[in-house]
């Protein structure tokens, strides 16, 4: 038993005088799981999702982060950040752009340059050095917050605690419910008319959540499945299939509400319908990031030429659909293409290329019996 306890306090010490020293990367890096700590040092620009991501290292590039749970502890040059919350309580050295539900750049935070915000919920504690554009349901800019420049908001809420500082301008919309400290320093209040403000911010904040969403759900994927995604769909969203997903996607899209009915008022197939009802609700929501992985790989392989991870991928084509989708006509057309070639290209994976690999082992299968 003694040595037993010696052996485990010799393991001990050695961990505490040699330490697991984090990496140092130099060139693009990509991380993907469901829990994801990343100490690292990278030296260049770096994507990271998962379900909670802590990042306590150094990106010393463009750092592309997603996820439902974001705390930033480290060091960015540039941060790109969505999720569902998101906390900062490091530096990034230039800018940062960061949209989900809940945000807050905590007391030890610092930004250096500009900073960009969508939200929901925003608390702003730490230092910011230049500039801050902020659209939000509800903003407070905390006693302990230091803003070097102007503050430009869209909000309906707006607090500004005692001992607060804003070294340039406040401006914010008329409509605004403002509870301003005497006691915080403003350089100067500016109030601006916004005919239709609410509306603005909500249709800006639903299109900013939706698009947070599915990054979630695709790093999600990802993070499970990342073989599927990356040799799987890459392999077989080939030119030539585009035309026949449409079809089948289009036939899909038209005839299961038809069958779910058919079966919903049968007494036998009344269970089996609501299932596939269910089914095809969500082959729909992810009919959509498909359509985005699809139009990602069009982008950066097709247009581009360049060759960056799949997760990367995913995170610009479905940004850049859903911005395209907003866009008034063209959005409509775009989401009509894009629905039935996302939905025909899962019914193939799962259906049709799924039977060939089946079909494939089971003629190794009877070919091993006969031999």
């Amino acid at each position: 038993m003694k040595k037993r306890i010696f052996s485990i306090v010799i393991v001990l010490l050695l961990c505490i005088a040699f330490p697991v020293s984090a990496k140092e990367i130099n060139k693009f890096h990509t991380v993907a799981n469901d829990n994801v700590s990343f100490k690292d040092t990278v030296k260049g620009d770096s994507a990271i999702a998962g379900n909670l991501v802590d990042i306590i290292g150094s990106i010393d590039g463009i750092g592309f982060i997603a996820g439902n749970t974001v705390n930033v502890n480290g060091d960015l040059e540039y941060g790109f950040v969505a999720g569902n919350t998101i906390n900062v309580n490091g530096n990034i050295s230039k800018n940062i752009y960061a949209a989900g539900n809940s945000i807050n750049i905590s007391k030890d935070a610092k930004v250096e340059r500009d900073a960009f915000i969508m939200a929901n919920e925003a608390v702003i504690s730490g230092e910011l050095n230049r500039d801050v554009s902020l659209g939000a349901t509800s903003l407070t800019i905390k006693s302990d917050a230091k803003i070097n420049g102007n503050v430009t908001i869209d909000t309906n809420k707006l607090i500004v605690e005692e001992g607060a500082s804003i070294e340039g301008v406040l401006k914010y919309n008329s409509d605004a419910k403002v509870e301003l400290s005497n006691d915080a320093k403003i350089g100067n209040v500016v109030i601006y008319d916004n005919d239709q403000p609410a509306n603005n911010s909500s249709n800006a904040l639903g299109t900013v959540i939706s698009v947070i969403n599915m990054l979630v759900v695709f790093a999600i994927i990802y993070a499970l499945f990342p073989r599927v995604c990356d040799n799987t769909i890459s392999n077989y969203y080939e030119s030539k299939n585009y035309l026949k997903n449409f079809g089948i996607g289009l036939l899909v899209l038209f005839c299961v509400p038809i069958i779910c009915i058919l079966l919903l008022i049968s007494s036998i197939g009344l269970s089996l319908g609501l299932i596939l009802g269910v089914l095809y609700a969500v082959s729909i929501y992810l009919a959509f990031i498909v359509a985005g992985f699809i139009l990602g790989d069009l982008i950066i392989t097709k247009l581009f030429k360049q060759n960056i991870s799949n997760i990367l991928v995913g995170f610009i084509g479905i940004i850049v659909l859903q911005l395209l989708m907003i866009v008034p006509y063209i959005g409509s057309i775009i989401g009509i293409i894009a629905l039935p070639l996302g939905l025909g290209t899962i019914f193939s994976l799962v259906f049709i290329d799924g039977r060939k690999k089946d079909t494939k082992v089971i003629e190794a299968k009877t070919k091993i019996k006969k031999n």
